[in-house]
């Protein structure tokens, strides 16, 4: 599990589409948005670090289809 709380192994989508369950899908977008631009200043990745960089972008489309068909939201890159 990350700092963060987040394991991509763990996470499920909410069933629920209130507000504040799209927010808060919102804000790990963000994180995770966070932590690739990190990533990405690095000249040289270690193949851990290339797996984290896969992941975080599969994680971030899931959420961003979720949150396109089902929250009826877009998500704002930040």
């Amino acid at each position: 599990m990350s700092k963060d709380g987040f394991s991509p192994e763990t996470f499920e989508f909410p069933i629920v589409r209130d507000s504040y369950h799209i927010e808060k899908l919102k804000s790990q977008h963000q994180l995770l948005e966070k932590r690739l631009q990190e990533l990405s200043r690095r000249a040289i990745l270690t193949p851990h670090e290339e797996n984290e960089v896969r992941d975080i972008k599969h994680q971030k489309l899931q959420i961003k289809d979720w949150l396109t068909r089902g929250g009826g939201n877009e998500v704002g890159e930040a």
